[in-house]
């Protein structure tokens, strides 16, 4: 710790700010490092794909996830798709509404990335991507590879 001294002699404590500033950067590294890490909570092998063309999925997308075991997942909440009487599937009205609020939020947001996992079988992932086609503000809907490097 310094001190200053004054006219009488009287000495005065002066906080040094280099400790309080290494350890701000220090954190700050640490969120940047550990923020990305943290988006996808549930495991989803995607395929591989040689498409060069690539969009930015970005924090505030809407993304809805299929786990291997085919249940949706979408702001940490789990769903299912229902059965009709006519035994057609139909979205969770309460993923429905989660999705159309989100749309009407963030009013340029009107694309839905699927993450599936690559076990699933094609036409499960193709029923998913239909019925998200018809939630309301539902522009498109994209697929999520994984690129091979």
């Amino acid at each position: 710790m310094v001190f200053r001294t004054r006219r009488r002699g009287v000495r005065l404590p002066e906080v040094t700010l280099v400790p309080l500033i290494d350890t701000a950067l220090t954190l700050l590294i640490i969120f940047i490092i550990t923020a990305p890490m943290m988006r996808m909570t549930i495991k989803v092998d995607l395929p591989d794909s040689r498409t060069s063309h690539t969009t930015k999925v970005e924090d505030q997308s809407i993304c809805v996830e299929i786990d291997k075991n085919g249940a949706l997942h979408f702001d940490d909440k789990v769903f299912e798709l229902k059965k009709k009487r006519g035994g057609q599937d139909v979205i969770d009205p309460q993923l429905k509404k989660l999705i159309a609020d989100r749309i009407v939020r963030s009013k340029k947001n009107d694309t839905v990335f699927l993450y599936a996992d690559k076990s699933l079988r094609y036409k499960r992932i193709v029923k998913v991507f239909d019925l998200l086609n018809t939630i309301e503000g539902v522009q498109h809907v994209a697929l999520v590879t994984q690129k091979i490097r």
